[in-house]
């Protein structure tokens, strides 16, 4: 497969004013993949292809604890949930705008970290209710800090969407033990 730089697709779409679906493959893990949708260039939804629900729920308990939603549907994706929140009642258009602009912008931090990637773009997906259109860059320009950490950790930690597996505990458990001890020493 074809790898492309993920910047270079992006101003492709944002130039040519493109409206579609934007798949971003990792290379790293092949279990991974992200998906970004666009209306004339501008972006109107990011997310991952996988683990929705928990994404979601942990972005919502992070960033926005007073946000009272209701209970995730087998199947539903995650944009037709932040629409049935607003759809509902349960949320204003403000809140399900910031809840939808989070999960985008945390999509945009992985997407852009991942640098060169297996990319498809659907001219014919769209999304069916519209409650985002925002620039490439205000999603981004925030977050420049974290799509560099994320960067420095990808050989180590290729996504966010994977577990941390220790294979020496027991080095873990030392480690913090000395880190307590020097702690108090200096106390």
């Amino acid at each position: 497969p074809a790898m492309t730089k993920v910047v270079e697709a992006l101003k492709d779409i944002i130039q040519q004013e493109l409206s579609g679906q934007l798949i971003i493959k990792d290379a790293l893990d092949t279990s991974i993949a992200w998906e970004a949708y666009f209306g004339n260039g501008k972006l109107h939804f990011a997310t991952s292809m996988l683990g929705q629900k928990e994404r979601l729920t942990y972005l919502t308990r992070h960033h926005h604890p007073d946000f009272n939603l209701s209970e995730f549907t087998i199947g539903q994706s995650d944009y037709k949930f932040i629409c049935h929140q607003w759809q509902s009642g349960r949320l204003s258009l403000q809140q399900v705008r910031q809840l939808a602009f989070t999960s985008t912008q945390e999509a945009f931090i992985h997407i852009m970290a991942i640098g060169n990637a297996e990319m498809e773009f659907n001219l014919d997906a769209h999304l069916d209710v519209l409650i985002l259109s925002a620039s490439v860059q205000q999603v981004i320009t925030p977050v420049k800090q974290l799509i560099w950490q994320w960067q420095k950790i990808r050989p180590h930690i290729s996504s966010p969407l994977v577990r941390v597996y220790l294979s020496n505990i027991d080095s873990l458990y030392k480690l913090l033990w000395q880190q307590l001890q020097s702690t108090k020493a200096i106390e």
